[in-house]
């Protein structure tokens, strides 16, 4: 699952965000956590398509 997750050598940075928030909800396997997750990306790309084109 992709989220926004930035590795270097001597750091690890992780940027809160919807794709990190479905990472650790599957990794942790809260179902319910998971399908809120995806209805509110499903959401927010309804509401970008409508607003921005």
């Amino acid at each position: 699952m992709a989220a926004e997750i930035l590795t270097t050598s001597q750091s690890d940075f992780r940027i809160s965000g919807l794709g990190s928030y479905l990472k650790e909800a599957a990794n942790k396997g809260n179902l319910t956590a998971v399908i809120l997750g995806v209805v509110t990306l499903i959401f927010v790309i309804v509401v970008l398509d409508q607003l921005v084109w």
